[in-house]
């Protein structure tokens, strides 16, 4: 394998825990899942990506375990990989995705008031 052409990184789309805070003293930071805004935006980034990659790139995802993370990538993969408008040159079973730990949030452990 060699050295690729480009390092495309996302952060994920906009969660519940970004639209509100204090979900975080009811649901665990790791299942804060994407708002429909959230999945919207991560369709759209599957758009971009589709304009910006070249059809014999070879895709690589790396994604955090957390929820909103994952359906993140399930979004753009969603759009990426769709023959809406027009065949995908990025058929799904070829594209790798790695789910990878060291890519969380930090942490701290749980510090919100009771």
């Amino acid at each position: 394998m060699g050295k690729p052409r480009m390092i495309i990184l996302i952060r994920h789309a906009q969660s519940e825990g970004n639209k509100n805070r204090d979900i975080h003293q009811m649901i665990p930071d790791h299942r804060v899942k994407l708002t429909p805004d959230g999945w919207q935006q991560a369709e759209e980034a599957g758009r971009r990506l589709r304009d910006l990659l070249k059809p014999d790139d070879t895709l690589q995802f790396f994604t955090s375990p957390y929820r909103r993370t994952r359906e993140t990538t399930e979004g753009i993969l969603r759009t990426l990989t769709s023959d809406q408008p027009s065949p995908s040159p990025f058929p799904r079973h070829t594209i790798k995705v790695w789910e990878e730990p060291r890519l969380r949030e930090q942490d701290f452990g749980n510090f919100q008031p009771c």
